[in-house]
């Protein structure tokens, strides 16, 4: 970045390499070079799995969503900052969040409520909310130690079946992505899900990975606190006793 730069984006945690950034460190840097920066952070994969303080960071604005916190798809949250909030000008318009209106102009509320027209999704706010609940009263330091059982143990089970590569040994969540020698990785999670095991295949919406990693495609797993070591165990033992030519039976009717 410049001293010209006016908005940074940052991914607090990758779906797919499953490491983690310093983001205080990223964000103070980034506001040496331009004090008045506009920093932006995607928190969606770091809000599940590690304590987030949005305002520890400083961020101008953190998003996350609640189906990857154990709520409902279509909501999700966004932090922001007092200044973000009265640079921001809300792009669509309706009751609730104008102050005065006459027949040729209108002005808004202050805060967050300009940005809420209209009625709002009040089932997902609310599922949202009980879910939220949920993790605080696990506790995320249960959450981040039960993942790290769940990752270790997989890793090492993993690294005997000789066919099979990881491709993130470092990762800081509960992700790996592997490849299995000869076999695509479309075909090994169609078989995987046959057997039970939910898998994402080939680049989990990160299309510049192969930039970074020389791979093309990958299966992709991830534990969480509904993970148990059994699963693990078992999930390893499917793979190792798989066997070249038994992904094309999924398609067999």
């Amino acid at each position: 970045m410049t001293k010209r730069t006016k908005v940074v984006n940052l991914t607090a945690a990758s779906n797919t390499l499953g490491f983690v950034i310093d983001l205080l460190g990223c964000i103070k840097a980034a506001r040496s070079i331009n004090p008045t920066v506009i920093m932006v952070v995607d928190a969606t994969q770091l809000a599940p799995h590690f304590p987030l303080n949005c305002l520890e960071t400083q961020a101008d604005a953190i998003v996350g969503s609640a189906h990857k916190m154990f709520g409902p798809t279509g909501i999700g949250f966004l932090h922001l900052s007092m200044r973000m909030i009265a640079l921001m000008q809300p792009i669509q318009v309706g009751g609730g969040m104008n102050h005065l209106v006459s027949e040729d102009t209108f002005t808004l509320v202050n805060g967050i409520t300009r940005f809420e027209a209209g009625t709002p999704n009040i089932a997902g706010a609310i599922g949202f909310g009980a879910a939220a609940q949920y993790i605080q009263q696990v506790g995320m330091k249960e959450i981040v130690a039960h993942s790290q059982r769940l990752l270790i143990l997989c890793r090492s089970l993993l690294a005997e079946i000789e066919p099979v590569t990881i491709h993130n040994p470092d990762a800081d969540l509960g992700i790996i992505i592997f490849s299995y020698k000869g076999i695509s990785a479309q075909d090994l999670s169609s078989y995987l899900g046959t057997k039970g095991f939910i898998c994402r295949a080939g680049l989990s919406c990160a299309k510049l990975i192969p930039k970074l990693i020389a791979i093309n495609e990958f299966v992709r797993i991830s534990f969480h606190l509904y993970n148990t070591e059994a699963e693990v165990k078992k999930f390893c033992k499917v793979l190792d006793q798989f066997k070249p030519g038994e992904e094309f039976d999924v398609f067999v009717s």
